[in-house]
């Protein structure tokens, strides 16, 4: 399971964040009141993140995320929480979802990169 490289920023940018809850329930259509139960034990939480990268970054992020994350199927450790400064989890990016990158205009020479993670419990 290939590591968060320290290289890589270690906070998420508050511009586009969204955390949401994993979808955990399933809902059947039944004579009278509708049931609804768990479907699994556990479900990750989804966020979408954006990192601000220099140039050397946004390189070793894409290689990350090509050759050691296998264009994004591999689990990762070490991924920084959006939401709890510090604390680390286990991650895994939306492999049908690549990431996406844009220059920052006011620093040509900084890039966003947006990318859709789950985030896994301790």
């Amino acid at each position: 399971m290939p590591a968060w490289p320290a290289s890589l920023p270690q906070t998420v940018e508050t511009r586009g964040y969204v955390r949401q809850f994993g979808n955990n329930a399933i809902r059947s259509e039944a004579e009278g009141a509708q049931k609804q139960r768990r479907r699994f034990t556990y479900v990750p939480d989804v966020a979408q993140v954006t990192m601000l990268m220099t140039e050397a970054q946004k390189v070793a992020f894409e290689t990350f995320w090509k050759v050691d994350c296998g264009y994004g199927v591999s689990r990762i450790t070490g991924f920084p929480h959006p939401d709890i400064p510090g604390a680390i989890r286990d991650a895994r990016f939306f492999a049908n979802e690549p990431p996406s990158i844009a220059p920052v205009e006011e620093a040509p020479a900084n890039f966003y990169v947006s990318f859709k993670v789950e985030i896994y419990a301790t």
